[in-house]
């Protein structure tokens, strides 16, 4: 009951304090990711795993694997976290290729806008500089 979802949280938040004060790569890894205002994330960056995986802090990869079994899933997760996290300074690809595809496909402002404050899509105006 209540006993082993607090001892599960509790667990979490120890494990999740250990990653982050034992990696060294989190921050060099966000600087790796920010980008210029003339770069976007080609559909290779967008669609292939391994090359979406490289933009994922160790130690962000190192928490989502407790959670989350599915690599896949993982890699997408971190993507909308780092974009939340830095959405100024960072376009990550998958959040890039979900708001550029939905815009394309249904051409609705209102749906790239929800997905946005959601935190799965770039922001309907970064879709339109593209």
């Amino acid at each position: 009951g209540i006993q082993s979802i607090l001892s599960l949280v509790t667990l979490i938040c120890h494990l999740v304090y250990h990653i982050f004060i034992f990696s060294s790569n989190s921050d060099k890894k966000l600087t790796l990711v920010a980008k210029s205002n003339e770069f976007y994330p080609t559909n290779v960056e967008i669609q292939d795993l391994e090359e979406c995986s490289e933009w994922v802090p160790e130690s962000l990869k190192a928490f989502l694997i407790i959670i989350i079994p599915n690599e896949l899933k993982q890699t997408v997760v971190a993507h909308c976290i780092v974009q939340a996290a830095r959405p100024r300074s960072v376009l990550c690809p998958i959040p890039f290729g979900i708001g550029v595809q939905m815009d394309k496909a249904f051409g609705s402002k209102w749906l790239v806008k929800y997905l946005f404050k959601l935190g799965f899509s770039i922001s309907h105006d970064e879709v339109q500089r593209f």
